[in-house]
């Protein structure tokens, strides 16, 4: 998946102390299965550019847990290049079934003017189908068949009559 890019600015100043992040502020984004998938995610990457002024810190939470815990932390360089950010998932992306949505909220601006630019979002992972009704069906048809094939090798059959 490759969204483009984003930007914004106004995000949080906190030039001359650490602060903790603003939950308010932040670039969000669902990835969402289709019935009957179920997908398991690795790895999100993208392209991370702040103005000189912008956010030094960033970092990427989940609805998984009410996006409460960090699933990564990093310092941002405010040099004016893009750097490609790559932040691994854990075994909690796995097997996924409902929607997740993730957010990246910036913070640490050296000023409210800061801009935060992030590009070439991509979300790496498996996706597999789960099976649908009818290939089950087929399946327990086959089972069926081989069922009774090994009934009647094994000598039994069955008999009809008709009353006389």
């Amino acid at each position: 998946m490759n969204l483009g890019g984003f930007t914004a600015t106004r995000w949080p100043a906190n030039a001359n102390t650490l602060k903790p992040l603003n939950t308010s502020y932040y670039f969000g984004f669902t990835i969402d299965e289709d019935v009957g998938i179920t997908i398991s995610l690795t790895q999100i990457s993208f392209g991370s550019t702040t103005s000189g002024n912008g956010i030094r810190e960033f970092a990427l939470r989940s609805s998984l847990d009410g996006f409460t815990q960090n699933i990564a932390m990093r310092a941002q360089s405010n040099d004016g290049n893009t750097h490609l950010q790559l932040l691994g998932l854990d075994s909690r992306f796995s097997n996924l079934t409902d929607p997740v949505t993730f957010r990246l909220y910036g913070y640490e601006a050296l000023s409210d003017m800061g801009g935060w630019s992030i590009s070439d979002l991509k979300v790496s992972g498996d996706v597999v189908p789960e099976p649908s009704a009818s290939i089950l069906t087929a399946i327990a048809g086959i089972l069926f068949l081989t069922y009774r094939t090994r009934k009647s090798k094994c000598g039994i059959s069955h008999a009809t009559s008709s009353p006389k």
